[in-house]
């Protein structure tokens, strides 16, 4: 009896030695996946760039399109702009950053209404499609369905 109840002491003594072994490597697992998401961490910006100001403004605009107006009006002002796409808002005053970016908002608008047709909302420039226009786009269209189709069975055959 004295034998049993010696093993089940020494068996209860390595089982708390390995918990604590246990305990330990998750402490170390733990202390290591942090260290990892500390490295792996991402550079916080601390202002937008304008670009993405402006395109929040016009979210139908391209983002290159808001770019390039944010650099045209850059060099209406005087200034050079190798990069549209790396100007902060904290490159500027608040004041010249309003003003930058209601110049290029007006760019924006004055060149999607240039490519709009006049029966488009906000109506462009562009002449109005008439009903023969529109007949001879929807026949090539169709005429083109058509040949891809022919296309379709010669290539099947």
């Amino acid at each position: 009896v004295e034998a049993i109840v010696e093993k089940s002491l020494v068996r209860q003594e390595n089982q708390e030695i390995q918990e604590i072994e246990n305990e330990e490597e998750r402490a170390r697992a733990k202390k290591a996946e942090s260290t990892y998401a500390r490295r792996r961490k991402r550079v916080d910006h601390s202002s937008m760039p304008l670009v993405q100001i402006l395109h929040k403004l016009a979210p139908f605009a391209d983002p290159m399109l808001c770019a390039t107006c944010l650099r045209k009006s850059l060099e209406a002002q005087g200034k050079s702009c190798p990069n549209a796409f790396k100007l902060l808002y904290e490159d500027m005053s608040p004041e010249e950053t309003v003003e930058l970016l209601q110049q290029a908002a007006v760019k924006v608008l004055e060149t999607l209404r240039s490519v709009s047709r006049s029966e488009d909302l906000g109506g462009g420039s562009m002449p109005a499609l008439s009903a023969a226009d529109a007949e001879e786009q929807g026949g090539d269209a169709q005429a083109d369905a058509d040949e891809d189709d022919d296309d379709d069975e010669e290539e099947a055959q």
